[in-house]
């Protein structure tokens, strides 16, 4: 445990702000106390943000799902439904329909998709139900059934759902570190932001969702932090 090095340190407390300083960074916390830093690694992650759909949030991470190597294996062979934009069913569908013979598309409109893809879909037998979701049954998480805007009720047992994010911190963006056009904390390959000794690793800043990566991310950062303070003291 890194708790047996003394020159470690946990804090319960929450962070309520960031400024740089000249010689690093100064973190103010809710309790009153502030912080200095000549570095900040961020590995704050992000927050998924459920839709207004009665059920949904209840089966979030059991039986509605995000990723199909995070939960594929688990729901191989079952009735499976893809609930996301255009071009993110596009890109699950032919993993899912590896995993499953029995696939619904889910969209709002068949207009958004070029004949070119539809044609592709239905040869390899996804089907497709043109509506919006309303609600979800389920027992205890898993999914039975889900409800429509057209008045129709379907039998699933999984779904995949694309949802929309946020950072679960504002200090990056307090700070000044630019993101990604998909909302992830830009970093370079040694995991440094936009600003000179901000550092982030994990879900913040990659997604490829799984504790392996952030665990590898994290990993590199703290070897990359402690070089660049090395060498920035070797003088």
């Amino acid at each position: 445990q890194v708790l047996n090095y003394d020159t470690v340190e946990f804090i319960e407390d929450f962070a309520l702000n960031a400024k740089k300083t000249e010689s690093g960074f100064n973190i103010t916390t809710l309790s009153g106390t502030v912080f200095n830093a000549h570095k900040l690694i961020f590995s704050s992650g992000i927050k998924d943000i459920m839709p207004d759909i009665p059920g949904f949030s209840d089966c979030w991470g059991i039986s509605i799902i995000h990723c199909p190597y995070c939960h594929g294996f688990e729901n191989k062979g079952k009735k499976t439904a893809i609930y996301a934009s255009i071009p993110r069913a596009l890109h699950l569908a032919p993993l899912i329909k590896n995993l499953t013979g029995n696939l619904t598309l889910i969209i709002k409109n068949m207009t958004d998709l070029k004949e070119d893809e539809i044609q592709i879909l239905k040869n390899n037998q996804v089907k497709f139900i043109v509506a919006d979701i309303t609600s979800i049954e389920h027992d205890l998480g898993n999914l039975t059934s889900i409800g429509f805007s057209n008045g129709e009720k379907h039998s699933f047992e999984a779904l995949y759902a694309s949802l929309p994010f946020e950072q679960h911190s504002q200090l990056p963006q307090e700070l000044g570190c630019t993101f990604t056009d998909d909302g992830y904390i830009d970093v370079t390959p040694f995991q440094e932001t936009s600003i000179k000794g901000v550092y982030a690793c994990g879900d913040n800043s990659n997604m490829l969702r799984s504790v392996a990566n952030a665990v590898n991310t994290g990993n590199f950062t703290g070897a990359k932090v402690n070089a660049d303070l090395a060498n920035e003291q070797f003088k």
